[in-house]
């Protein structure tokens, strides 16, 4: 049995060391209730203020600002995560799944998104799609962005949700349900529940877009095969920072091979 295994059964209620201990995850529905509580209370709560008070219109006219907005957002959600594992006083590490990867696994996560999205681009230059899909890209370069920035201005979603988002979907959330119900039900309810939070992508204008409805399935599936595989949540952090970077980065590579 690898460390990382270990990591994810040593504090399994009923195991001994969790006996001895006394130190046992939130379940399945208190893990649930603090989402509601991270992600839809205290988040809601956060923009209301903001709004409410028109500090949003000012933090909006200066990037420096809008960056420390985006900062402390996240900053919030993570905190409370933190205060929550706290509460258990197991160990943030091993609640979390922040073990090292094997590099087998963090090669796992690197190729898997990166042989999704030339399958993409494939499929959109032999369909003859591609150009249609660069609409975006060459539009923002024309107007003086570079390419480069035209990545990495999604900053927040190369960095910040990766790493909070899996901490709790594949780390907290995950580590409540497997408690209870076992690594299999823990994959059903992180991957339903990750695709359902981002509801106003695939219900942008009220109406339910399915084809995005099952990409955010589809992409929330691997990031919980990859934290079953990998028995931790930093190849899942990778694959999604690297799953978020694809979606500008495969217009770049579309551009360079489409009229």
């Amino acid at each position: 049995m690898s460390s990382i295994e270990k990591n994810d059964r040593a504090i399994v209620p009923g195991s001994d060391v969790s006996a001895q201990k006394g130190r046992q995850p939130w379940g399945t529905c208190a893990s649930l209730g603090w989402y509601i509580v991270i992600f839809e209370i205290a988040g809601r709560a956060y923009e209301h203020l903001l709004t409410d008070t028109g500090l949003q219109a000012v933090l909006d006219r200066r990037y420096s600002l809008h960056v420390l907005d985006i900062l402390a957002a996240w900053g919030m959600h993570f905190l409370i995560i933190l205060l929550a594992v706290r509460m258990t006083r197991i160990p943030v590490r091993d609640y979390l799944g922040w073990v090292p990867p094997r590099l087998r696994d963090v090669a796992l996560g690197i190729a898997v998104p990166v042989v999704l999205y030339a399958g993409f681009c494939l499929l959109l230059l032999y369909g003859g799609a591609a150009a249609g899909a660069v609409q975006d890209y060459r539009a923002t370069i024309a107007a003086g962005t570079s390419p480069w920035w035209f990545v990495f201005q999604g900053w927040p979603t190369l960095i910040l949700s990766p790493f909070v988002e899996e901490s709790f979907f594949r780390g907290f959330l995950w580590r409540g349900v497997q408690s209870r119900f076992g690594n299999g039900v823990a994959f059903l309810v992180t991957t339903a529940l990750f695709a359902a939070m981002h509801y106003d992508y695939w219900m942008a204008g009220g109406s339910v877009n399915y084809a995005v409805v099952v990409q955010y399935l589809f992409s929330s599936a691997i990031f919980g095969w990859l934290r079953w595989q990998s028995g931790g949540t930093v190849v899942p952090m990778i694959a999604h920072a690297l799953d978020n970077a694809g979606l500008k980065v495969s217009q770049i590579v579309l551009s360079a091979f489409s009229p």
